[in-house]
């Protein structure tokens, strides 16, 4: 047997779904803004080289051991930051850092570019991306 219409059962059937209507998407947003978030905090950071003050002279010498890493890796979303201790500029791949000078480049495309480098023992560096 059927039960009577109660229209304050209808209401509160319209309540719930209502709520459900509004409840379920906006959590399923905040959700997806978490996982988006921390995948980009993940992302993020900076990766730091730092020209000691004196790499130049050394370099001159053919001491360049600790001057430069051959291979700089880094992620697409990171941030490429050349630190430039020395008292003269350096040419690191494309980029020329002034003396006593930082440069900031973001990493935006995955790929390995490759460049002189004044402080390399193969006079060359390689910029590795990842995605």
């Amino acid at each position: 047997m059927a039960k009577p219409y109660n229209p304050s059962n209808f209401r509160w059937s319209l309540l719930v779904l209502v709520a459900l209507a509004v409840l379920v998407p906006t959590a399923g947003i905040v959700a997806g803004m978490a996982t988006y978030q921390s995948f980009t905090e993940k992302q993020k950071g900076t990766v730091r080289i730092i020209i000691p003050a004196g790499a130049g002279a050394r370099a001159k010498k053919g001491d360049l051991r600790a001057a430069m890493p051959s291979v700089i890796k880094g992620r697409v979303g990171q941030t490429l930051l050349l630190i430039n201790k020395d008292s003269q500029a350096h040419q690191v791949g494309p980029f020329q850092v002034g003396a006593r000078s930082r440069l900031q480049v973001p990493l935006w495309r995955v790929g390995t570019y490759s460049g002189l480098c004044s402080l390399t023992p193969g006079g060359k560096v390689q910029l590795l991306i990842l995605p």
